[in-house]
């Protein structure tokens, strides 16, 4: 439940900073393709990530106490976070590159 809202909440900040820019007359299109890209490659590192750590057999002994259910949600989401923002900066930057050198190149002349 949590991650969902998260999730939802990175989508809103993402389009925010879509309609920012569009109204500062920047490239919005390329900042559209840019925070698509690294949502959807950071959530899904994010995800990937969190489910290996809950199901590793490290998770499946800690959660087997208290104190191991909280060491073990720490981790999850310390994992998840750390893969999404890395996934997110990847995506971003190839997505950035990719947006660039479509745009040098001449489709229909």
């Amino acid at each position: 439940m949590i991650g969902n809202s998260l999730v939802a909440l990175d989508a809103g900040f993402r389009v925010s900073k879509v309609l920012k820019a569009k109204e500062q007359g920047k490239e919005w299109e390329k900042t559209m393709v840019k925070e698509t890209a690294g949502f959807g490659l950071g959530t899904a590192a994010g995800i990937a990530a969190g489910e290996y750590v809950i199901g590793s057999a490290v998770g499946v002994f800690l959660a087997s106490t208290p104190a191991g259910w909280i060491i073990l949600i720490g981790l999850g989401i310390t994992a998840g976070y750390g893969a999404s923002k890395f996934g997110d900066g990847i995506g971003q930057y190839v997505a950035g590159k990719t947006y660039e050198t479509s745009s040098s190149i001449r489709w229909f002349d």
